[in-house]
């Protein structure tokens, strides 16, 4: 799901395409997104707090939303509260990494990811799920 969701966003950027060309294989975001979505419902709901979802997550839950957030505001546009628990989640698991950050440097969390970054995550993203789907060889002794 992950390397499906990072190749989509690859190919959209690289071509500067609208999200429309790519919306079968953007489904995967959908789906990366849900899961955060449903995470940012919990700590609204007080049922995990922000402290557990930073502790988990938080390296995901930043680089997911900056990658997907310009697919959120696309989608926003037409169904505004779909998924406002993702900027939710980010800003809450955001106060817990400035705090835990040493004083001069909690602007570093606020910053927004440059394209370069995004683009190597994404690329990491792509090649973790592989590696990961691929079986291991057995060698002899």
């Amino acid at each position: 799901m992950r390397r499906v969701a990072a190749e989509a966003l690859l190919r959209l950027w690289t071509e500067r395409a609208e999200i429309d060309k790519y919306r079968d294989e953007l489904s995967a975001l959908e789906d990366v997104l849900d899961i955060l979505e449903d995470v940012g419902f919990y700590i609204e709901a007080e049922q995990i707090s922000a402290e557990v979802a930073h502790n988990h997550l938080y390296h995901w839950i930043r680089l997911w939303w900056f990658a997907g957030r310009p697919f959120v505001e696309a989608h926003q546009k037409r169904e505004p509260p779909r998924w406002d628990h993702v900027a939710l989640l980010y800003y809450e698991t955001s106060v817990v990494e400035k705090r835990r950050m040493p004083k001069q440097r909690k602007a570093e969390v606020d910053a927004v990811l440059d394209d370069v970054t995004l683009n190597r995550f994404l690329l990491e993203e792509c090649d973790l799920v592989i590696d990961r789907a691929e079986p291991t060889k057995a060698t002899a002794p």
